[in-house]
């Protein structure tokens, strides 16, 4: 090829990194348990908001979405 483009977004980098030791997989654990923790505890929040006595449900990945499914009537 005569012109070479380079993609150099955030995804593109992080894939590359792969390759090159295990750090873009090591930052891909970091990032998704940040983002567990967070989303974690924003639904104890709502769950404690909610009056919900069982508001320790939001740390546990299925449990958490059985008093969601509870506050919008829905069927768990």
């Amino acid at each position: 090829m005569l012109f070479q483009t380079y993609n150099l977004s955030l995804i593109y980098l992080i894939a590359q990194a792969n390759r090159s030791g295990g750090a873009g997989g090591f930052l891909g654990f970091i990032i998704g348990i940040a983002a567990y923790i967070f989303a974690s505890y924003c639904f104890y929040k709502i769950y404690q908001k909610l009056g919900e006595p069982n508001a320790w449900f939001a740390w546990i990945p299925i449990l958490n979405n059985w008093i969601m499914y509870k506050a919008g009537d829905q069927s768990p």
